[in-house]
């Protein structure tokens, strides 16, 4: 494997991923002493193989502790431990394993190993790193030495007595899931990393873990609403792109049905075009892009008072609410505001505009390269809410806006500005745009006319105005076309 696939297959925050196939593993018995490969770069030591202890074999799951860490626990510590795993076995057997099962599909099974138990290894990993899979553990040590010939969980040794344990453990089992539902059984395609997190985030709230109080959705809300502009396709490996993929599946199996998930999953597609696949199949007729502009506007305006696609129903996110860029407008004189930002693929911002006096014209302009979408929400002193999208060129990426009597009769204005590709969700690249607001006045404007008169109209006797008249008429007849342009809103 080259150094450049080993980057695309592996990824860590809070958690992380890979890919894999097929001999015979002897089973491993309690207390036999089991050496695995790791991953260096997440592993505490820094080291690639690690010496662990099966200290359970359960009726779903092998569970492996690393050796020095199960030896310097007192007795009491290893029955403390033990009682954690017996639960968490428990819980995998009766209510994790066969509600993804049954919604999603199985991991391998009986797999590499020939064993249709799964492994767990718990060992110390860096900082605040939760779990990976490794799919190369599926490929056989003669396809690829490193691998370590079993569906394996790996997960950090420190969070043990976590009260997450179950939901960081159901994350990567829903990674197993879709290795081999979307790689093995597909046909060897790797899953988007982003979608491939999407669906793990989501398997936590499948299995009922996120209807608690201070739930481990709720954190993952905390941290989307600190960072809502964190690109959605764009995997960061850090704690912000977590919050944004799961927030994202919430809303599309709120909207769209959790069969929209899982027939993205088992299509032969990958990423976006996966999804749009699904909702093709389900008889919807938004793509993806549409979808996650509705959602910019979601998780800023939230109420089903104006759309059922503006709006979360769920008791965890029907009030979520992103913070806006506030831009403050002077209440007196004349305004000029400019700001310039940049996006990347698949995020967006929140820019409002509040204050001013008298009439604004807003002012977009979005990259040369990538497709901006800009929705606004204006808000009004009387409670109305109006929300619309802004018209831009094609050709010059850019729109205008507009609003009268801000200021009175409109008490702010948000421009929801957001890229979003038809095609490739690789790129690293940033999107620039621009947004300004000045006063507007409106003046009157001085139609000249189209013909030579050798005096004005004002002066003018009948004869001589009907005469200027056929002249008019015969020169708009003569016309073959006539061209008309404009990407101005007025409000």
């Amino acid at each position: 494997m080259t150094e450049k696939l080993l980057k695309r297959s592996i990824f860590i925050g809070l958690f992380l991923f890979f890919i894999g196939f097929s001999p015979i593993v002897s089973a491993d018995t309690v207390g036999q002493r089991v050496s695995f490969i790791v991953e260096p770069s997440y592993s505490a030591s820094g080291l690639n193989k690690t010496n662990s202890l099966l200290v359970k074999s359960g009726n779903g799951i092998n569970f492996y502790l690393e050796e020095y860490y199960w030896s310097s626990r007192t007795d009491s510590e290893k029955n403390e431990i033990m009682s954690i795993l017996n639960d968490l076995d428990s819980e995998f057997v009766s209510n994790i394993k066969p509600k993804l099962n049954n919604t999603f599909g199985t991991e391998s099974t009986p797999g590499i190993d020939n064993d249709p138990k799964i492994a767990a290894l718990f060992y110390p990993l860096k900082g605040n790193a939760r779990g990976y899979v490794r799919n190369i553990d599926e490929y056989s040590k003669f396809t690829n030495p490193t691998s370590n010939e079993r569906e394996i969980i790996y997960l950090n040794s420190e969070y043990l007595k976590s009260n997450y344990l179950k939901e960081f453990f159901t994350h990567e089992y829903m990674h197993l899931i879709t290795i081999n539902q979307k790689e093995l059984r597909v046909g060897g395609k790797s899953e988007d990393i982003w979608l491939s997190e999407l669906f793990s985030e989501y398997a936590v709230s499948h299995v009922g873990y996120n209807d608690k109080e201070n739930s481990y959705l709720d954190n993952r809300i905390n941290v989307f609403v600190n960072n809502p502009s964190t690109s959605l396709t764009e995997w960061g490996n850090d704690v912000a792109s977590y919050g944004s993929v799961s927030i994202f599946g919430s809303y599309i199996v709120e909207k769209y049905g959790i069969k929209t998930l899982t027939d993205a999953l088992k299509s032969n597609k990958t990423g976006i075009d996966s999804i749009n696949e699904a909702l093709a199949l389900n008889g919807y007729k938004d793509n993806f892009q549409k979808i996650f502009t509705d959602f910019s506007v979601a998780v800023s305006l939230n109420d089903c008072k104006y759309s059922e696609k503006f709006c979360f129903k769920s008791e965890k996110l029907k009030d979520l609410r992103v913070f806006t860029l506030n831009n403050f407008l002077p209440s007196s004189g004349e305004s000029n505001l400019f700001l310039g930002q940049s996006l990347s693929m698949y995020s967006a911002q929140w820019q409002k505009f509040i204050g001013g006096n008298g009439d604004i014209k807003f002012k977009f302009k979005g990259s040369p390269t990538g497709y901006s979408s800009v929705y606004y929400i204006i808000k009004k002193p009387n409670d109305e809410i109006v929300v619309d999208y802004l018209r831009i060129s094609p050709t010059t990426k850019e729109g205008e806006l507009v609003v009268k009597n801000m200021g009175k009769d409109v008490l702010s204005i948000t421009f929801i500005p957001s890229i979003v590709m038809f095609g490739t969700t690789s790129s690293t690249s940033k999107y620039y745009y621009s947004l300004s607001a000045s006063t507007f006045v409106s003046t009157p404007t001085v139609q000249t006319l189209p013909i030579s008169i050798d005096k004005p109209l004002s002066s003018m006797t009948k004869d001589e105005l009907i005469s200027v008249l056929l002249r008019l008429l015969y020169y708009v007849i003569s016309q073959q076309q006539m061209k008309y342009t404009t990407n101005t809103v007025i409000y």
